[in-house]
C-alpha cells in the first residue's frame, strides 16, 4: 500500500485528474518519488539509536537538522 490510503489517491486524482484514453504521467510521477513514511521512520530510529548521529541543531523555523 506504500503508506496511502485509497483516499489520497482520489485526493490526488482530483488534483491532477486524467485524461481520457492517457495515463497520468504527474501521478506516476509522484508515486515514484514518494518514500514509505514507516521505512523512513525506521531509518531515522537505526541513526538515532546507534549513534550515528553525532550532533543535532535545531532550526529557527523548528526543524531538525540531523549532522553525521
Amino acid at each position: 500500500m506504500l503508506g496511502f490510503s485509497d483516499d489520497d489517491f482520489e485526493l490526488m486524482l482530483k488534483e491532477f485528474p486524467t485524461k481520457e484514453g492517457k495515463r497520468n504521467a504527474t501521478l506516476y510521477a509522484l508515486a515514484g518519488n514518494s518514500i514509505v513514511v514507516q521505512v523512513l521512520e525506521a531509518i531515522f530510529k537505526v541513526i538515532i539509536n546507534e549513534d550515528y548521529a553525532t550532533e543535532f541543531i535545531t532550526e529557527t523555523n523548528g526543524q531538525i537538522q540531523l549532522v553525521c
